[in-house]
């Protein structure tokens, strides 16, 4: 007679199944969750400003998959991950009021979470957006100091300075977006840190230093529109420190260099409708 399978056996395989299977569950609930936020977000923690139709769909997703992960597995290891991706999503859909009611208590209500840190850095990111400055100041500060070497970091910083510079203390909102250009040269949001900083400083009356960021600026613009907004924005030095003369030649000389449209095929034919008149 075949000897059966010790029961005890039975049982322990059992469970290990259960648990096994449990896991993967509420590890693709949140793997779906991050992954629809990361559509949303491609190549960035998250939307500095208004996001588009396509990427508040995403937002919706992703809380979504966020809070049946909570509800259904509430004691899973990524449960404070979700909890902080749902908070994310709606600073993402454009909700920081909301996202504020969310984080204000995540180190009470996620004691032993590694995410507190990343928390308040959103809390403070929430404040600026609700224009809520000197929270959003706080909180910000705060980060800064209890996570130096964050991958956030150079985000931080920005933020600082965008509101420093709301809270008319631009001297301040240079420095801290000069720390981005200084410790991050290669960060992704580079530029804005620096038109951040010629603003400040044109701000503060440092005509020639901003209108030094605003060239540079010009050399490194992608597109068209951007570089004309820059050069404006010298312009606008060049006017606020009284060098009328040398506005005027900085704008003949952009003029002088506009490429006339290219015409492609005969013209000849073609005449101006009279006015008041149909064609």
């Amino acid at each position: 007679m075949r000897s059966r399978r010790p029961e005890w056996k039975t049982i322990v395989a059992a469970l290990l199944l259960a648990s096994t299977t449990a896991s993967c569950a509420y590890y693709n609930t949140f793997y779906l969750a991050r992954r629809y936020y990361d559509r949303a977000t491609p190549n960035a923690p998250y939307v500095a400003d208004t996001p588009d139709p396509t990427a508040v769909a995403n937002f919706n997703k992703s809380i979504d998959y966020s809070k049946r992960l909570i509800a259904n597995y509430p004691k899973s290891k990524w449960v404070d991950d979700a909890y902080l991706l749902w908070a994310r999503s709606l600073l993402g859909r454009d909700d920081p009021i909301g996202t504020m009611n969310m984080l204000k208590d995540f180190p009470t209500r996620y004691p032993r979470s590694s995410l507190k840190d990343a928390a308040l850095f959103y809390l403070g990111v929430g404040g600026r957006k609700a224009r809520m400055h000197t929270d959003a100041l706080a909180a910000l500060d705060e980060f800064i100091k209890k996570a130096p070497k964050s991958d956030l970091m150079p985000y931080a910083l920005l933020e600082r300075s965008r509101v420093l510079s709301a809270l008319d203390r631009p001297a301040e909102a240079a420095a801290s977006a000069s720390q981005v250009l200084e410790h991050y040269p290669k960060s992704p949001e580079h530029d804005r840190a620096m038109n951040l900083r010629a603003d400040a400083w044109l701000g503060q009356g440092d005509y020639d230093r901003a209108r030094t960021d605003y060239r540079e600026l010009q050399g490194r613009a992608r597109t068209d529109e951007d570089h004309f907004s820059y050069l404006l924005k010298e312009a606008d030095c060049l006017e606020a420190g009284r060098r009328y003369d040398d506005e005027l030649a900085l704008l003949r000389d952009a003029q002088a260099h506009e490429q006339e449209p290219q015409i492609t095929g005969d013209c000849r034919s073609i005449r101006p409708a009279p006015i008041g008149g149909d064609v």
